[in-house]
């Protein structure tokens, strides 16, 4: 669930659309801050920000010049690598591209789209997923999950 800074359940920020503002509360709050990086303008948004409290990037650092890479691991962000296979096929296993602070990985379980179509991105059960990684992780989107994904992750 994106709340466009409103503080998380679980006791973190998670933007896809960060601002200065709502990282200035994380910093007051002393509350933990995530932004989607998905690519290296969403990258350039987040290394713009002052943050003081723990924080972590969400995407993927291929799709990040060489210059944000360095840029993100010099000012100490840790990344929550996005692998969704079922959105992208071709990626057969995680791959953070060497980053140094590299910490979970993000599963692409949910299903989009109409069944036969081109833009159609099937469901993945997390077991599949867990078959190739054993290292910390987490689901997009939770809402998705069957109750075998639900059991598996409960393992």
């Amino acid at each position: 669930m994106d709340p466009e800074g409103a503080p998380m359940a679980t006791g973190y920020y998670w933007m896809a659309r960060p601002t200065q503002a709502i990282a200035n509360q994380a910093n007051s709050r002393n509350v933990p801050f995530i932004a989607q990086s998905e690519n290296q303008a969403e990258l350039d948004i987040a290394l713009g920000l002052h943050l003081t409290v723990p924080k972590a990037l969400v995407g993927n650092p291929s799709s990040w010049s060489q210059a944000g890479f360095n840029t993100a691991a010099a000012q100490g962000w840790d990344l929550i690598l996005e692998w969704y296979a079922n959105a992208h096929p071709w990626e057969t296993s995680p791959n953070a591209a060497n980053y140094p602070r590299f910490v979970n990985v993000c599963f692409g379980i949910y299903s989009e789209g109409t069944p036969g179509t081109p833009s159609y991105v099937p469901q993945i059960p997390l077991s599949q997923y867990r078959a190739v990684w054993h290292g910390s992780f987490s689901c997009w989107k939770a809402e998705a999950m069957t109750a075998a994904d639900w059991q598996t992750f409960s393992l």
